[in-house]
Formats: C-alpha cells, sequence, structure tokens
C-alpha cells in the first residue's frame, strides 16, 4: 500500500479494499491503497470541482445546459454529484459504486448530501447500465469507474457504451474518462466508442495528466458556426467556474474539424 503524504483522516484496509482519506492543506483526497487520487474535496468550497478531469467533464454542459436527469457510474468522494447538486437544483441523479464502503466515506468525509435528488446505487456499473430498460431516459450519463489498478474493466468495451447510447435521451451526452498513459486499452476504448455511438464522439485530452475525457452524443448536435459556443461558454462559465472557454478550444483543436461540421 502506498503511503500517502499530508494528514491522514481515515484509513481502512480489508478484504473490501484499501481506503485512504488524506489532508492536504484545504484539500482533501480519497485514495484506494495508490499513489492516484480518486477523489479531491477544497474544505472550503465543497461543491468546486478540484482536479482537472473532472472539470473538463463539465464540458458536455456546453452542448446539454439544463440536464434535467444524469446517471454517474462510479461515485468515488462526490465529486461530480455534489457539483451537480449545487448548480442544478432541478437535476435527478442516480450514482452506481460497486464498493459498498465508499457511499458512507463520501458522506462522511466529503460532504456528500444526503439529498431526495440522488439516489445511490450499489451494484456493478457496467451490469446497470445493460440491464437498464427505461431506454432513452438520461440527459447526461457520467462514466468515471475506477479501482485501485485502473478503469474498471466492466465500463469498457462497445456492448457497454451500446448500452448506454440506448440509455441517453434524444441529443444525450456520454461523458467518460479514459487513461491515455495505457495506449493499447486507451485506443481500445475510442475504437468502442466510435462503433457504438457511429462516430459521434469527441476527446478531450487533459494536458499534464493521464487522462483524457471523450464526450459521445447520442445524436451530433445542430449545425451552427462553433464560434457560437464562445459567449455561452464564457456566460456559463462566470456560474460554473470551471474553464470552459479553455475546453472549448481545446475540444476544436483535439478533433480535425468535427466541432466545425457539427455546429
Amino acid at each position: 500500500m502506498h503511503q500517502q503524504p499530508g494528514k491522514v483522516v481515515f484509513r481502512s484496509s480489508g478484504a473490501d479494499g484499501i481506503f485512504e482519506v488524506v489532508d492536504h492543506g484545504p484539500l482533501r483526497s480519497l485514495y484506494f491503497g495508490t499513489r492516484a487520487a480518486q477523489s479531491t474535496m477544497d474544505l472550503l468550497a465543497p461543491e468546486r470541482l478540484v482536479l482537472p478531469y473532472t472539470r473538463a467533464m463539465m464540458s458536455c454542459l456546453l452542448f446539454w445546459r439544463r440536464p434535467r436527469n444524469a446517471l454517474m457510474v462510479g461515485l468515488g468522494g462526490g465529486s461530480l454529484a455534489r457539483f451537480l447538486l449545487h448548480h442544478y437544483p432541478e437535476c435527478q441523479l442516480d450514482a452506481v459504486e460497486s464498493q459498498p464502503r465508499v457511499p458512507e466515506i463520501a458522506r462522511l468525509y466529503f460532504a456528500l448530501p444526503s439529498d431526495p435528488r440522488l439516489r445511490v446505487h450499489i451494484a456493478d456499473g457496467g451490469t446497470q447500465v445493460r440491464e437498464h430498460t427505461a431506454a432513452a431516459s438520461y440527459d447526461l450519463l457520467l462514466v468515471d469507474a475506477y479501482d485501485g489498478a485502473g478503469m474498471a474493466d466492466a465500463v469498457t468495451g462497445e456492448a457497454f457504451y451500446a448500452a448506454c447510447r440506448r440509455s441517453l435521451a434524444d441529443g444525450g451526452v456520454l461523458v467518460t474518462n479514459l487513461w491515455n498513459s495505457l495506449r493499447a486499452p486507451f485506443r481500445a476504448s475510442v475504437g468502442a466508442l466510435d462503433a457504438a455511438f457511429d462516430q459521434a464522439v469527441m476527446l478531450l485530452p487533459v494536458l499534464r495528466n493521464g487522462n483524457t475525457v471523450a464526450l459521445a452524443f447520442a445524436t451530433p448536435p445542430p449545425r451552427k458556426p462553433w464560434q457560437t459556443l464562445r459567449k455561452p461558454a464564457r456566460d456559463l462559465n462566470e456560474r460554473l467556474d470551471v474553464d470552459l472557454p479553455h475546453w472549448l478550444q481545446v475540444l476544436r483543436r483535439s478533433n480535425g474539424g468535427l466541432l466545425e461540421r457539427w455546429l
């Protein structure tokens, strides 16, 4: 088990895994026994997204600005849940978490609220999505399911991504956090996304991190000049503070003109 620097607030090791909560000044992070932080919270502003890849994931709000419902696969410390509950009071959230201890840790140490808008399901995320029967029901589907070894196998592959697409409302967006440091699994995941979503996929690399955020669209956004997103990105970012103008520029640079062809 990797020993984290900082003030250890909670540590547990057993048959259900390794869990550590560590404070680094005003920041609190959740670890699963490895060097990589699974979730990080600003103790002074719990609703703020700290980790760059979580901020990049919110680029989906450029394309669906008032989500009514969202499904999260992977809860962790609840960063995305806290953010959406804070900024979108009308949004209903379902969160699927495979590790039974994680929701308790999120509530005790990461200010995850007990809110009727949030339903937490202890289940395998891949199975839960594949068995989801209410087709075309979610505006957003956010996948960030990692264990200590990396991205969970259950939430990769074309069958899983095809089930995600079936679960999205018309115009809905799947947002998934991929590790690009392992090239072969990364390329396989991107290929599976392209196949399941008929190549309606954009990649958003997070520089200086091992993350690439993929946005996959149930139906491509309507055609209009991409510049029309500049002002909404600035205006929305004043409220959300997740660097939306920056992510818009990265999307444009990284997707070979796809943004222009769609918008």
